[in-house]
């Protein structure tokens, strides 16, 4: 699995974002919200090694920096966007 991370800035430039995309087979859309509950995995994941926590602490790194965690599947594989608000 290949991962490719890159920061932007958001056009309104009051933002900035880093985006991280994998080349794995991502996750299925009525799960995406519950992937940052600790120790959650997703049923063809639970043979493999982890233990959940990966996606749980990205989201308190996001909500201790009030940012905010967007998560998507895109061609690629799964989009992990983190959205700094510039204060």
């Amino acid at each position: 699995m290949q991962c490719n991370a890159k920061p932007t800035t958001i056009n309104d430039n009051l933002s900035s974002a880093l985006s991280v995309v994998d080349s794995g087979p991502g996750i299925p859309e009525d799960q995406l919200d519950k992937v940052t509950r600790r120790f959650f995995r997703i049923d063809e994941s639970r043979g493999k090694p982890g233990s959940g926590l990966g996606l749980s602490l990205v989201q308190g790194i996001a909500d201790y920096h009030d940012a905010k965690l967007h998560l998507s599947n895109s061609a690629q594989g799964l989009k992990v966007e983190v959205v700094f608000t510039d204060v």
